[in-house]
């Protein structure tokens, strides 16, 4: 039922994905301008390549009481859902450009879906890490700091190399459908 999802996937199912990624990520970079404003200017955790524990300790200092909490109940719970869109769009994206491709089904699955996915997980674990230090706060907890900065190296990882995936796979889409046109005139 899954791969008939995908082999039914329109271009314009692609569109609305887009326009739903793009509408939550204007929305999570939104929530962290609020963390900003909440805390005086201290920004998120979560765009950083890695993080050491007293970074975190530190950021976390100066984000304040205010700062902490408004990370906590707003932009965790959209970035949970920006983790969603991301991984939505890319997922389908990667799977509907492999297929056009003529790439075969295992390899659909392993760059269309766990690259994608990957990353969300690893962006929700690194929620869930920061969340629990933030919880914690001013208990410093190492070892959720460095799994926390293990999983954002991980997500950035694996959502750049969907993205890199999509951009390559659309430009050689959009290539080959270039040749055919020709080829037919």
């Amino acid at each position: 039922m899954k791969d008939k999802v995908i082999h039914d996937m329109k271009r314009r199912h692609l569109l609305i994905l887009l326009l739903c990624f793009l509408g939550m990520m204007s929305l999570m970079r939104y929530t962290a301008g609020q963390v900003s404003m909440y805390s005086g200017g201290v920004g998120i955790l979560d765009l950083n390549f890695g993080n050491s524990a007293e970074y975190i300790q530190r950021t976390l200092a100066l984000l304040g009481n205010n700062g902490r909490q408004f990370y906590l109940t707003h932009f965790f719970p959209v970035d949970f859902m920006y983790a969603i869109s991301y991984a939505a769009f890319y997922a389908c994206s990667l799977s509907f450009l492999l297929r056009k491709a003529g790439v075969k089904k295992r390899a659909v699955f392993c760059v269309g879906k766990l690259l994608p996915f990957g990353g969300m997980l690893f962006d929700w674990l690194e929620n869930l890490c920061f969340i629990l230090v933030i919880l914690n706060y001013p208990s410093k907890i190492n070892v959720l700091c460095v799994i926390s900065s293990i999983c954002t190296i991980l997500k950035f990882i694996f959502v750049y190399t969907s993205f890199i995936g999509v951009i390559i796979l659309l430009i050689s889409h959009l290539v080959n459908q270039l040749i055919r046109k020709r080829s037919r005139q």
